[in-house]
């Protein structure tokens, strides 16, 4: 399994550094909201666009993490008392609840 990652990895990595060995030459104007990039390299550009995602996909899922990992901890929490409450009940004595009358529970048929 992990030569079809490293194989896949390489052929990515070969098409990445073909496309960028072909487009070279290509200039681009990069417009952005707040400021202008004249004459910029057409796989600058691609590039950092591309770590640009990259860090906010990093960002995405360090938020996701942290809060899955509240979640997980007030669970956790939830559980424990569960366990508590079920032990508690599991060793109550049965002296502790109200004497029932023996005549209602022969009365019913």
């Amino acid at each position: 399994m992990w030569t079809l990652r490293w194989i896949l990895f390489i052929v990515l990595l070969f098409l990445v550094l073909g496309f960028a060995i072909l487009n070279s030459g290509q200039i681009v104007n990069l417009n952005l909201f707040w400021s202008k990039y004249e004459s910029i390299s057409l796989v600058l550009a691609l590039f950092a666009s591309f770590m640009l995602g990259v860090v906010f996909w990093f960002l995405v899922t360090v938020l996701q993490h942290l809060t899955l990992r509240k979640d997980n901890r007030v669970l956790r929490h939830r559980v424990q008392s569960l366990r508590e409450e079920l032990r508690d009940l599991r060793n109550a004595s049965f002296s502790d609840t109200e004497p029932t009358d023996n005549k209602q529970l022969q009365e019913t048929p």
